[in-house]
């Protein structure tokens, strides 16, 4: 209850700064460059990646605003994380964005109470199941593909740290949302919080995510927060891509093998062929290339 107290208190202060910023323009727009202006400062420290195509979009950002304008930012950004230091265990931006009106109802946007998502996770979590698939691969992976303010892999990450588990070497958080504010809202809150994993603005129907978990799809579009480049996950990783490369390095050998012992014959240069490794969120292109005599060679 304490917690929650402070937490509304923090709230209220937000509130209070958000609307001292709002004097010569619209509410949204000011949350949505304050939502900016946070994720790109979180990405590009840690993702450089995309760091000119984030820099740039600050920029633009920065221009609009007067020097005093701009102090509030700052500000602004240190009420979030003290608001979640005080209380955690909370949708902290979520509610604070539908206290302000600030969805959009013409696209169904209302986003599920908190302890409702609780309740969700509490159910969903199997607890000897997840240990299990964590003693077998090392994490688990837990998706939103309409994610919001990220209320579901929040209660996800505290149901699971209730559970004994650490969630931060442990899990994988995968979201998506077709509004890029809130799903910057959602990496701005996994962030602070220190889950590993990506957030992708998208629409999930026609561009879902696929693939290989653990690398996402690298575009500039989808937001990886600071823990997902520290360990274990850099380690889990590369141990990853080994796997294919020895993978392939075995299909290979089986397919010379066959060819050698007249088992069968290749068609159109096909021996030897495997199929590539999953592109890495750290690089471009497939770790290693299959030659037409089943030679495989990192792709340096």
């Amino acid at each position: 209850m304490a917690a929650h107290v402070v937490r509304i208190g923090r709230q209220r202060e937000l509130e209070k700064l958000y609307n001292r910023m709002c004097g010569k323009r619209s509410r949204y727009e000011v949350w949505q460059d304050a939502m900016w202006l946070i994720a790109c400062s979180i990405s590009n420290a840690v993702d450089k990646r995309h760091f000119e195509q984030r820099e740039d979009h600050y920029k633009r950002i920065v221009q609009k605003y007067e020097e005093k304008e701009l102090d509030a930012f700052p500000d602004f950004f240190a009420h979030i994380i003290l608001g979640m230091e005080d209380d955690h265990d909370c949708d902290f931006l979520g509610e604070l964005y539908m206290r302000l009106d600030l969805g959009n109802c013409h696209l169904g946007q209302f986003f599920t109470p908190y302890h409702i998502c609780e309740l969700m996770a509490r159910i969903t979590i199997d607890d000897s199941l997840l240990r299990s698939q964590i003693d077998r691969c090392g994490y688990v992976s837990i998706n939103d593909c309409a994610c919001g303010a990220g209320a579901t892999l929040i209660a996800a990450a505290n149901c699971l740290q209730k559970s004994g588990i650490n969630y931060q070497r442990h899990a994988l958080f995968i979201a998506q949302d077709i509004d890029a504010t809130v799903a910057l809202m959602c990496y701005i809150q996994l962030s602070l919080m220190g889950c590993a994993g990506y957030v992708k603005v998208g629409n999930s129907l026609t561009e879902p995510i696929t693939g290989n978990a653990l690398f996402g799809d690298g575009k500039e579009t989808t937001w990886y927060t600071p823990m997902y480049f520290a360990e274990p996950w850099s380690t889990l990783r590369a141990m990853n891509r080994m796997k294919y490369v020895m993978d392939a390095v075995a299909t290979a050998c089986s397919s010379t093998a066959d060819v050698e012992a007249g088992k069968t014959i290749p068609k159109n240069g096909d021996a030897g062929k495997a199929d590539s490794a999953p592109l890495s969120a750290d690089e471009d292109t497939p770790m290693y290339i299959v030659g037409k005599n089943g030679q495989v060679a990192l792709a340096i």
